[in-house]
């Protein structure tokens, strides 16, 4: 049976996305780590929230090269993965985005209001920062469940039934 040219493409994209993401994790840890500004002083409450962001994209793009590894060796477990990314991105980008919207944003009027520009401008920032990602991470995991879980995709990759011997 030929190889779908979709698992060999998504298995591709997956690894690509999932490295570049470790390597987005480790550069946001070691900057968020080395900051000073007195921003980031004042937004010291969400270094929780920062870390705990850091490490659930760890495991989501662990997750993303493990299924682009299961894709192109043509494994159903790489598709199991792959659609468990899907869901588990899907989920975390709607997530970015609504806190963006009630915490970011009110946080931002609410220091413009105090005459404190610089900060405000900085969560300002951060808001459609927080925005734009949470919208640039949905896109990914949509078009992957979309592909993943199309008819002609699935059963290609499922495991066949051996063969019943002949009589």
């Amino acid at each position: 049976m030929p190889r779908p040219a979709t698992a060999t493409i998504f298995g591709v994209l997956n690894i690509i996305f999932g490295a570049t993401g470790l390597f987005r994790c480790v550069r946001s840890l070691v900057t968020a780590c080395l900051a000073h500004s007195t921003s980031l002083n004042k937004l010291h409450s969400f270094w929780g929230e920062l870390e705990a962001g850091m490490w659930v994209g760890f495991i989501l793009n662990c997750l993303l090269c493990a299924g682009g590894i299961g894709l192109l060796k043509f494994k159903n477990w790489g598709r199991n993965i792959s659609v468990a990314y899907a869901v588990c991105g899907i989920l975390v980008g709607s997530f970015v985005i609504v806190m963006s919207v009630l915490v970011i944003m009110p946080m931002a009027t609410e220091m413009a209001r105090h005459g404190q520009a610089d900060e405000a401008l900085t969560a300002k920032t951060s808001f459609y920062n927080a925005l734009f990602n949470g919208v640039y991470t949905l896109i990914y995991p949509a078009i992957l469940f979309f592909f993943a879980m199309r008819l002609n995709f699935t059963p290609l990759l499922a495991p066949t039934s051996p063969a019943s011997p002949a009589a």
